[in-house]
């Protein structure tokens, strides 16, 4: 039911430009639920650090979120789950991920 919501909700917020409006849309929405959505949290140009990054699909959406511009630091302690992230990046061909 939230990812409805989410997608319902972030569809409109990526054509607002970053001030006033976007912040008042978040604190709307912080009053029925806990946390935002990951769209609603990051903007272009950010930089993401994400500790604990099990799955590397996670990056896919993340790196689309900070645009070519923004920075993805990733720290996982778990050496498998590290050779999973570096063939994917590899792969994908991510260079905005450290």
């Amino acid at each position: 039911m939230i990812y409805k919501i989410e997608k319902f909700l972030l569809f409109p917020f990526f054509y607002f430009p970053e001030g006033k409006i976007k912040n008042l849309m978040r604190k709307l929405i912080l009053k029925w639920v806990n946390e935002l959505p990951c769209g609603m949290m990051v903007n272009n140009r950010d930089t993401i650090i994400d500790v604990g990054t099990p799955y590397p699909k996670k990056i896919k959406p993340f790196k689309d979120l900070v645009g070519s511009r923004g920075r993805i630091f990733l720290v996982e302690p778990e050496p498998i789950n590290v050779r999973y992230i570096m063939q994917y990046i590899k792969k994908e061909n991510e260079s905005e991920i450290d």
